[in-house]
């Protein structure tokens, strides 16, 4: 699975025609091989660093400082991602594909992963037009009260009519 990062990278570039500035992937991705394959194409590895962390002193406070504020970012960035995967393996049950082959189990995984990106297009979809539905459904909802209030009045002019007889 960790040979999959330089082939996912040129993909990204015949994509986009340009290298993305930080690749950010799991620990498993973060052998020496990828890091050496990154660093030669001016790609930051988003993960966590190889060897001991260095030292902390006064000509170096600043720039570990700034490591690690980087560090923390590359983690909450990472975090809607893994939130993804969660929801395709525990809502979408991308975790029990039981294909014979894997072009089968590809086009499963590429037919989930269209469908939850199809919702996400219909929530925004709904989110934008909420308004247009609210102020069809607002006229509509003050011409019911409307009609109620009416009824009720006049379902109290009967009551009071008929105590009075």
């Amino acid at each position: 699975e960790s040979h999959d990062l330089q082939e996912q990278t040129e993909k990204y570039k015949t994509r986009y025609g340009y290298y993305p500035e930080v690749v950010l992937a799991d620990g498993i991705y973060g052998t020496r091989a990828n890091r050496k394959y990154l660093q030669d194409r001016g790609i930051r590895f988003g993960g966590k660093p190889l060897g001991r962390p260095p030292k902390q002193t006064d000509q170096n406070a600043e720039q570990l400082k700034r490591l690690k504020k980087q560090s923390r970012q590359d983690v909450l960035d990472r975090i809607p991602i893994e939130g993804k995967f969660g929801q395709g393996k525990n809502g979408y049950r991308l975790n029990r594909i039981l294909a014979r082959t894997a072009r089968t189990s590809e086009s499963w995984i590429n037919a989930i992963f269209l469908v939850m990106n199809l919702l996400v297009l219909l929530k925004l979809w709904c989110a934008r037009n909420l308004s247009l539905v609210l102020d069809l459904l607002g006229g509509f909802r003050e011409h019911l009260w409307n009609e109620i209030a009416g009824y009720g009045r006049q379902a109290c002019n009967l009551r009071l009519d008929s105590a009075m007889s």
